[in-house]
């Protein structure tokens, strides 16, 4: 039963984080309100791709491997990703100010990060001891 529960977080992680990224690299466009960013031209745009786009694709695809092979080292990377993503926020905020919008994507990492990080607790150790 922990192990399905972990699994299906994977899962829910994997399908909002890869969502998100495809919206990132395919649709730009839709983005830019939520990141109240504006390209400048061809190279911004190319950037706003990679740099919105790939790292959620990569914790997606992580995500996604953790739902499919129970593979509880998997969420490492993820719950990395979304630690440096929380302590770029709370940076931002202690620099810049606080924002409502910016919260609500703090509080959106925070979810994600926990759902990773239950789930590592929930699924068994399989690494073979040293």
């Amino acid at each position: 039963m922990k192990e399905y529960a972990a699994r299906t977080l994977a899962a829910l992680i994997a399908l909002l984080t890869i969502a998100n990224s495809l919206m990132n690299i395919f649709v730009p466009e839709s983005q830019f309100g939520n990141a109240q960013l504006e390209p400048q031209s061809i190279a911004g745009l190319s950037s706003f791709r990679v740099g919105m786009g790939s790292p959620f694709l990569m914790a997606g695809l992580f995500a996604g491997y953790v739902a499919l092979k129970a593979k509880r080292e998997a969420l490492i990377p993820i719950m990395v990703f979304f630690g440096c993503v929380l302590f770029a926020r709370m940076v931002g905020f202690v620099a810049d100010g606080f924002d409502e919008r910016a919260f609500r994507f703090t509080i959106l990492a925070a979810v994600v990060f926990s759902a990773a990080a239950a789930s590592f607790y929930l699924l068994p150790n399989q690494a073979k001891p040293d």
